[in-house]
């Protein structure tokens, strides 16, 4: 009987009650007791910062810290993502490897701003900067916690299009996309060919 109660399960056994207590105990022991640990952990850790007793004075506030529920995520800027970037340089100072990868982040900076005044289109549609986020890491929003790590902008001379992993937030952008309108091109053909988790 306590692990009835336990269980949250409020039926009297008897032969007509047995199946769908038994059922009970099982889903019970599947999708809670399973987890248990998981939230004891969490618990311990919330009160190693410091949360837990904020946590239990402002009930309910944990759900709209870590989930998307009240509404939609935030709209991703360009301002937004741009700020989450960080450009490697290329080359020594003053080479055209440097100045060609100056010209390629600024293409690249360019292109974030296009998509968002709806300036980078396809025949499908329309790449918006959330578009170019998912590109980047595979999400189409910016998770309540923020990312773990900022996004690497990279470059190469040995590509032809640009290569993302999205494990690592790394961008490698190809040298040869001086020219604005063939970055914005290939940006856009890469956006919309590759979508996904991986190497693209």
């Amino acid at each position: 009987m306590n692990i009835l109660e336990t269980a949250g399960i409020c039926t009297i056994l008897n032969a007509k009650t047995k199946h769908t207590i038994v059922r009970s105990l099982i889903l019970s022991n599947s999708v809670i007791l399973r987890k248990q640990p998981m939230l004891d952990a969490f618990w311990e850790g919330t009160e190693c910062v410091g949360l837990k007793t904020l946590l239990q004075k402002k009930q309910g506030q944990l759900e709209r810290i870590l989930c998307h529920r009240c509404g939609k995520p935030p709209k991703i800027s360009a301002e937004i993502l741009m700020e989450m970037v960080d450009v490697s340089t290329f080359g020594r100072t003053g080479s055209n490897a440097r100045h060609n990868s100056e010209d390629v982040a600024q293409n690249f900076e360019s292109f974030v701003h296009d998509c968002e005044d709806g300036m980078c289109t396809y025949d499908g549609g329309v790449v918006k900067v959330d578009d170019v986020l998912r590109f980047m890491t595979g999400c189409s929003s910016v998770p309540p916690g923020g990312f773990d790590a900022r996004f690497s902008i990279g470059f190469t001379e040995e590509r032809k299009y640009p290569t993302v992993s999205t494990c690592t937030f790394e961008v490698v952008l190809p040298l040869h996309l001086k020219n604005y309108n063939t970055f914005k091109d290939i940006m856009i053909e890469s956006i919309v060919s590759g979508p996904g988790f991986g190497q693209i």
